[in-house]
């Protein structure tokens, strides 16, 4: 008896396409064009609506100055109003609850500012108006605000 032993060829494992990785990194540099900036008003009163009364009436004279100062209506925008019971303390050892003494009104904006060189010009003039904060100074190129059209940037970017 004749035994035949055939062994086939073993397949060659397959391998996945070749690939070659590449990392890179650029940089895009502008200069800012635009500054945010927040400015508040706080006022007090003995009652709520004294409080806003008065507040209304600041941030509608902090608005007019900043419109003077060139700032597009666009560029301004409310951040945050608020208003809160403010309490008197009771004297020291005595068992009485805390009572409302008042109420004090904030109304904060955003203003945006897109001529850098009279950054300091509007500064003085808010500052000049009932304005009790300033914060916030930020300088941004374009592409920095979601709002905005950062097609610049985007080209910068293509080009990098």
């Amino acid at each position: 008896m004749l035994t035949c032993s055939l062994a086939a060829p073993v397949a060659a494992q397959e391998k996945g396409p070749s690939t070659i990785t590449v990392a890179g990194a650029g940089i895009v540099a502008a200069r800012p064009d635009l500054a945010a900036i927040s400015v508040g008003v706080v006022t007090q009163a003995r009652n709520a609506q004294d409080a806003l009364a008065q507040n209304s009436k600041l941030t509608a004279e902090l608005i007019a100055a900043a419109r003077q100062a060139g700032i597009a209506q666009r560029d301004l925008e409310t951040q945050r109003i608020s208003l809160q019971p403010q309490y008197a303390q009771p004297p020291q050892g005595s068992r009485e609850a805390r009572r409302i003494s008042g109420y004090e009104a904030r109304n904060t904006l955003q203003v945006r500012v897109r001529d850098l060189d009279r950054l300091g010009v509007l500064l003085d003039q808010l500052a000049t108006t009932h304005v009790t904060s300033i914060s916030s100074a930020a300088s941004m190129t374009p592409g920095t605000m979601p709002a905005m059209n950062s097609r610049p940037i985007d080209e910068l970017v293509d080009t990098a």
